[in-house]
């Protein structure tokens, strides 16, 4: 089995009023995937870097440009995301696992995936690294960013950040400090761990013309346990008020907080908002 250690970057829209709203509210549209392919053992055994022009948000925010070093012109004559990620796809090749440093990354890949209606069952099992950072070294049941746990373990910043292919290349440094065989075999319980430390996750579901139909629609029963992806099915929410509905599910893991809250976009249509926390 191999190890994909991978890092995104993405434009973002202007504001709420600028931002895609349908089929669900895009918040970022990635422009960049670096990767690194590491070995059974943790050694870096391949790359790849990819730049992407955009289709949605094709006029990059200046924060953006600013913070990455991204420039109009270096997307110029890129490959759209379809053809970028089918690029990635192959490879990462079979039999292995994606690890990012954080939850954004995953969530981004898989909005941009449904924006390009674009099938998700192909990704890899994916495994947020910095619950196998604090169980083998922070010995703390909290987020830490990855310049932390660099400077824990000794690793010096010596490349651009907020670069996706640079901070691939630190985020697989710090893979390769830790044991990914073990991490990945007991993510359920590390994961478990930092997520209860989390406030919060929010998914975004598409655009419906009633707040009827946005309600009704049946995907918002449909979710994933977010310790151990096991497929969940809420049994029926309880409306708090015209806009907001909750249910209380329990698992193997604890009671989760599942609540609905109805949005309404620029374009009159209506989307769900869906946040899912521990009690």
């Amino acid at each position: 089995m191999t190890y994909i250690v991978f890092d995104m970057e993405w434009n973002q829209p202007f504001s709420k009023e600028t931002a895609i709203q349908s089929p669900i509210y895009l918040s970022g549209e990635i422009i960049q995937i670096g990767a690194i392919k590491l070995n059974a053992q943790g050694a870096a055994i391949d790359c790849i870097d990819l730049l992407i022009a955009p289709t949605f948000y094709r006029k990059l925010h200046h924060r953006i440009r600013k913070m990455t070093g991204i420039s109009r012109e270096m997307l110029q004559g890129q490959k759209k995301f379809k053809a970028a990620i089918e690029d990635f796809k192959k490879w990462c090749g079979e039999d292995c696992v994606l690890l990012s440093w954080g939850y954004d990354d995953i969530q981004m890949l898989r909005d941009n995936l449904l924006m390009h209606d674009l099938d998700e069952d192909w990704l890899p099992p994916c495994f947020n690294l910095q619950g196998i950072f604090n169980h083998q070294i922070a010995k703390e049941n909290r987020q830490f960013s990855l310049e932390f746990a660099m400077d824990k373990l000794g690793i010096v910043p010596n490349l651009q950040v907020h670069n996706a292919f640079n901070d691939a290349i630190y985020t697989a440094r710090v893979a390769g400090a830790l044991d990914l065989k073990e991490g990945v075999r007991n993510y359920a319980e590390l994961n478990g761990i930092l997520w209860h430390s989390m406030h919060s996750t929010k998914d975004f579901f598409p655009t419906f013309r009633t707040p009827e139909k946005a309600l009704a629609d049946p995907k918002l029963k449909t979710l994933l346990c977010p310790i151990c992806g096991e497929k969940l099915t809420v049994p029926a929410f309880t409306p708090i008020d015209e806009k907001n509905a909750e249910c209380l599910l329990p698992t193997k893991h604890g009671t989760l907080s599942v609540k609905l809250k109805l949005m309404k976009s620029q374009r009159k249509s209506y989307y769900i908002r869906r946040t899912i926390r521990f009690i």
